[in-house]
């Protein structure tokens, strides 16, 4: 009889394998805090910081549509997925899952939140003042597949009216075949090649043929090869918002290369400024 094959570290009674996943290591004892910055300080710690966030591609009970809303303020006034920023101390999951029930009013565990990616954006514009100084984020994107009766709670509540043009479901292949954020058509291709290798993961556990699980594989490879900005390190977009028409061009990164804020020299100041600046900077750790 032929042996049962499983993949390693993951028995059935632990979580699966994803393809990425976005592991938390807390070191001691960690308090999250409830802090709240001013428009004038949040706008500096958003010139000063990366912000982490937890979005989700939240996905139709049958599987083939993703729920989008067409925002209309910065950084992405056009069709974008749901989330917002997570809070020091939690889980990718778990910042997902209040996400969800901030915006759709669902309460979902974060366990069945299923990691997409991790990915980095980069924006010119944002909301807060000075809007021009742009913001720049760490995205966890995730995936929660609806009940019939969430699907239905989702319907009704369709995020917050002040921040959304409109919300509606759109088919999976619409978005990967439309005029949508490159960002956007990214993680709905990852969302793909992980439903590619859940199927692969099932055909392996359940012991089928090495040639059904062979062509999986290649599916699975082939597709992933496929993405939006396989092979490109950095994809630049422009956004025209009058025609809402994206243009996108793809770079690798060149070893040799040196970031260029690192290596640009400081805008001079007031006199005495630099003096100043340099005996602050001395301090912080």
């Amino acid at each position: 009889s032929r042996a049962r094959i499983r993949f390693p570290c993951f028995p059935p009674d632990r979580t699966p394998l994803t393809m990425f996943r976005t592991a938390q290591f807390i070191t001691g004892k960690f308090a999250t805090k409830k802090v709240f910055l001013e428009d004038k300080t949040y706008g500096l710690a958003l010139d000063a910081l990366t912000k982490a966030c937890s979005d989700i591609l939240v996905v139709s009970p049958k599987g083939d549509k993703v729920l989008l809303g067409k925002r209309k303020v910065h950084p992405q006034p056009d069709w974008w997925l749901i989330g917002g920023r997570s809070r020091p101390g939690q889980s990718p999951q778990l910042a997902a899952s209040a996400n969800v029930n901030r915006e759709l009013k669902i309460n979902a565990a974060p366990s069945r939140f299923e990691v997409v990616g991790n990915y980095n954006l980069v924006w010119q514009f944002r909301q807060q003042e000075p809007k021009s100084n742009g913001t720049a984020d760490i995205s966890t994107v995730h995936a929660l597949t609806l009940t019939e009766e969430e699907f239905k709670v989702s319907q009704q509540s369709m995020f917050e009216k002040a921040e959304y043009e409109e919300v509606k479901w759109t088919p999976i292949t619409t978005v990967l075949e439309g005029d949508f954020s490159p960002a956007l058509k990214q993680f709905v291709h990852d969302l793909c090649s992980l439903r590619k290798f859940r199927s692969l993961e099932k055909a392996t556990n359940e012991s089928q043929s090495d040639k059904d699980i062979a062509a999986l594989a290649r599916d699975l490879i082939k597709w992933h090869g496929s993405a939006p900005s396989s092979g490109s390190a950095v994809t630049h977009v422009d956004f025209d918002e009058a025609t809402r028409k994206y243009t996108s061009r793809h770079a690798k990164l060149d070893p040799d290369d040196v970031d260029a804020s690192a290596a640009k020299p400081a805008a001079a100041g007031p006199p005495g400024e630099d003096a100043k600046q340099k005996k602050k900077k001395s301090k912080q750790p």
